[in-house]
């Protein structure tokens, strides 16, 4: 009798912290997004994704809920405007901050635009995209999504 033998490939279980601020109108839809690739992320890939999302438009009364979170986060996402002035009274020196918007003066990173593609285009599959592009690229993941 011929045995046959098989491969399979066993992800290490990796836990990723997301806080992301963005606007009041993208907010719902990136939570759509993490509501449906958070399953699949687990079962697929072993990767427990948490993602806190925060809205440009409340930031003032849940700022220092803002803070702590992207302080304890393995990936920050801003989508920053000119208008939201509270970004000039805080320190951005979290780990893995990826900022981005459509004033390519405040992106820092070299993920910007590509993130800012992601969000320009809108909607549950960009945003999903979005998370995955984050997620790959920051822990240098080599299997695709």
């Amino acid at each position: 009798m011929k045995s046959s033998k098989r491969s399979i490939t066993k992800y290490k279980k990796q836990d990723v912290s997301m806080t992301i601020i963005m606007w009041a109108s993208y907010c719902s839809i990136m939570n759509n997004a993490y509501e449906s690739l958070k399953k699949e992320l687990k079962y697929k890939y072993n990767i427990n994704l948490n993602l806190n999302i925060y809205s440009t438009r409340d930031i003032s009364d849940k700022l220092d809920e803002f803070l702590n979170d992207a302080k304890k986060s393995d990936i920050v996402f801003m989508y920053r405007t000119s208008s939201d002035e509270f970004y000039d009274n805080i320190e951005l020196n979290f780990k893995n901050l990826v900022i981005t918007g459509q004033d390519p003066t405040y992106w820092n990173s070299k993920l910007s635009s590509k993130a800012y593609l992601y969000t320009a285009y809108g909607g549950i599959e960009n945003f999903k995209n979005l998370i995955l592009y984050l997620v790959r690229v920051k822990y240098n993941l080599s299997h695709k999504f």
